[in-house]
């Protein structure tokens, strides 16, 4: 490709880094222009969100989208690139959020990047990509030229082949003018981007000295204890009763830590949009007919041109020539040893019922193998795997079924349960110890054990080949009719009616029209129900019990939507919160139950040498022991209790403690051993510790944990909705 090619073919969102926080692209529009016009918005001022009060226009949302969209098409070289509306759109929504938030917080700080600063990057230190797009063929950047075409983008129009219009020219020069704007844009992003997440990444990378001090003496001390625990666990919880009044009290102590958003929930009817009886009946009328075709010609050559002539009435296709490894594996079994111009059918597999034409058949370069195989693990013992691999192998050799010994022994459970077939498989899909061998092999013929990094291999080659084949099919399968569409929505239409006037609940309902009715949880605003974000945009604007007209959802059918609750912002209800403040009350009523008898066992136990004597004073009083454990919660085998670790590192080492209050229960402690590292003996590990500890996964990336908390105070008010009914 020639450097004025490559220039053009620059995409201006090839920034690594950016595309990390500012999500891309390749968008297409589904507006709804009515939704427009009776909104009573202007294209050029209409408002498709805010943003802590900062505007997104429809007109720049949609200028992103068809940007994205020519970047795609251009990209795949078709005009006729399907693409996913939604998805797609999704995406060019959340980079524009993300760019406003980024240029918000920036300017909280001071953070902005001069001209100066966008020039040196131009100029001085230009992106790879657009280095790469100014090299020779042997690598090499043209600076030169690259700053002539930067510095005065006309000066390009003298460069272009003299065999390029006039028009063609100026045509090229803008582009390469706007590209150059867009370019400029994106690096002002990308190093803003960088400035910012520097600065997030310094303030809250900061560890305290004291807190590093401790988490290291925490960490990298130990000390041994023997200890007496009185469980809680010991107390059922039928003999604890926990009131309503002591739930409702401690709700309010601690509601203030349970904050919600805005939240909705909906009823919905959920009509499945697929083919009726009558649409499979028909579908069974055609394959009849068809059949009845074929049999009533008795020649090769008149069932080929009744195979002509029945593609054109239904759905089907020509595969051209292809590896018998590519042909759809459904239909390889019954093509793969046809004769040229075979006809096949009806095959009645499990997505539709197929014809097929042979329509020609070649030796191709590469070869390909099909095996069957019977995998031994290695487990714990390979001796002992290489000894049952040879007995499998002995007894397939003499003529066992080697199928029904796949399905016995073998250890793949994906090939075991089809008796060892791994169909067809070509050089570089299978590990090499079994590819070698199964290339290797002759037809008919097994062999092993074959040792792979999975285990031992029994292989039976089933057949070879390099055959590709290219055929044609007609594909017959129930489909939805206009009539069968019209009748669904009809329903939808007569429910949402029927709802409307009242007197018959939801539930009621839907049993009497035959739909499913479903019923969402609580979700928040902005987060998409049944994968539409309309639908959920259209609930947070409907009042309680307002009902939705039928909307067609993909993959989920014709939805019929009812509001059923309002949550405003606030606390969480008690209801939610009801089964965690029982389980913790119980727990602290247990912890109360057995104080009295911890106390008890520490009165017996204070006075002896070592605690696991308590024992012989009372066999009840079992003692346990730890061994070297840290200070971070873990007993070991025991489980998990911070107030014990911390204990074992603050009690004075030889002296029983008195009952101490833990999660678990109450324990009663005698530290036997403790050793607490020095950190001035061991500075240059204190230093690295340090240095991990900024690196710790709980606190990186400290960059996206901040930006997802902005993102969530942030007030985003989003009126996609008037626009579009999908996105």
């Amino acid at each position: 490709m020639g450097t004025l090619e490559k220039i053009r073919s620059i995409s201006p969102y090839f920034l690594a880094a950016f595309a990390v926080v500012f999500v891309g692209f390749m968008v297409i529009s589904d507006l709804d222009f009515g939704s427009l016009m009776s909104s009573g918005s202007n294209y050029q001022t209409a408002v498709i969100a805010t943003i802590n009060g900062d505007e997104i226009l429809y007109k720049d949302f949609e200028e992103k989208v068809r940007e994205q969209v020519e970047q795609k098409r251009a990209q795949m070289g078709e005009e006729e690139t399907e693409i996913n509306e939604e998805q797609i759109r999704q995406q060019v929504w959340d980079q524009m959020i993300n760019e406003i938030l980024v240029r918000q917080e920036a300017k909280k700080v001071g953070l902005y990047v001069s001209n100066a600063e966008l020039l040196d990057i131009m100029l001085e230190n230009p992106p790879d990509y657009l280095q790469n797009a100014f090299k020779d063929s042997a690598g090499t950047f043209q600076r030169q030229f690259y700053l002539d075409v930067v510095t005065n983008p006309d000066g390009i129009y003298n460069r272009l082949p003299q065999t390029m219009s006039e028009q063609d020219k100026r045509e090229y020069v803008n582009n390469w003018k706007k590209d150059l704007v867009r370019i400029e844009s994106d690096i002002l992003k990308q190093k803003l981007y960088e400035s910012l997440s520097a600065v997030v990444n310094t303030a809250n990378g900061f560890v305290s000295p004291s807190f590093a001090e401790q988490k290291y003496v925490d960490e990298k001390g130990s000390a041994s204890a023997d200890y007496i625990l009185i469980d809680i666990k010991k107390i059922p919880d039928s003999i604890v009763t926990v009131s309503d009044q002591e739930i409702a009290t401690y709700y309010e102590k601690v509601k203030k830590f349970f904050e919600q958003k805005p939240k909705r929930k909906m009823k919905y009817a959920q009509l499945q949009l697929k083919p009726s009886e009558k649409d499979s009946a028909n579908a069974m009328k055609a394959v009849k007919k068809i059949s009845e075709d074929f049999l009533s010609v008795s020649t090769d050559f008149a069932k080929d041109s009744m195979f002509t002539m029945r593609m054109r009435d239904f759905e089907s296709s020509i595969i051209d020539f292809k590896p018998i490894t590519e042909v759809d594996q459904k239909l390889a079994p019954y093509i793969s040893s046809l004769p040229d111009s075979s006809v096949i059918g009806p095959l009645s597999l499990p997505d539709a019922t197929y014809f097929v034409r042979v329509d020609g058949k070649r030796q191709g370069e590469n070869q390909v193998v099909r095996a069957s195989h019977v995998l031994i693990n290695f487990d714990d013992n390979k001796d002992s795997a290489k000894a049952e691999a040879n007995k499998l192998f002995a007894r397939a050799k003499s003529g066992e079924d080697f199928a029904n010994l796949a399905r016995q022994f073998s250890k793949d459970p994906g090939s075991g349960m089809q008796g060892g077939d791994l169909g067809y498989f070509g050089k570089g899909r299978m590990v090499k110890p079994f590819e070698d061998a199964a290339f290797a092999a002759s037809v008919g013929s097994i062999v092993g054990p074959i040792e792979s990094q999975f285990g031992y291999h029994i292989i039976k080659v089933v057949d070879k080949n390099s055959d590709e084949l290219k055929y044609s099919q007609i594909v017959i399968k129930p489909s939805m009719s206009k009539a069968t569409e019209k009748s669904i929505k009809r329903i939808a239409y007569e429910f949402k009616k029927e709802l409307e006037k009242g007197g018959q609940n939801f539930d009621t309902l839907a049993s009497k029209f035959e739909v499913q009715a479903k019923e969402t949880s609580f979700f928040e605003q902005g987060k998409p129900i049944l994968g539409s974000n309309y639908l959920s945009a259209r609930a947070f604007e409907a009042k309680l019990n307002d009902i939705f007209e039928p909307l067609d959802i993909k993959n989920q059918g014709i939805i019929v939507a009812q509001v059923t609750e309002i949550r405003d912002a606030g606390y969480a209800p008690l209801d939610d919160l009801k089964q965690m403040i029982t389980r913790r009350i119980l727990k602290v009523k247990k912890l109360d139950m057995v104080k009295a008898s911890a106390e008890k066992a520490f009165s017996k136990v204070k006075d002896l040498q070592n605690l696991t004597e308590a024992s012989s004073i009372d066999t009840a009083l079992a003692v346990n022991k730890v061994e070297k454990i840290n200070n971070t919660g873990n007993m070991q085998a025991a489980g998990f209790d911070y107030a014990f670790t911390t204990s074992c590192f603050e009690l004075p080492i030889g002296k029983i403690s008195g009952p101490i209050r833990g999660e678990l229960g109450y324990f009663i402690i005698q530290v036997t051993e403790r050793e607490l590292p020095s950190i001035s003996e061991n500075k240059a590990d204190f230093d690295y510790f340090v240095t991990e500890l900024k690196k710790n996964p709980s606190r990186q990336p400290l960059y996206y944990q901040w930006y997802n908390k902005v993102k969530a105070d942030a007030k985003i008010e989003d009126f996609r909705s008037k626009y579009y009914k999908e996105f």
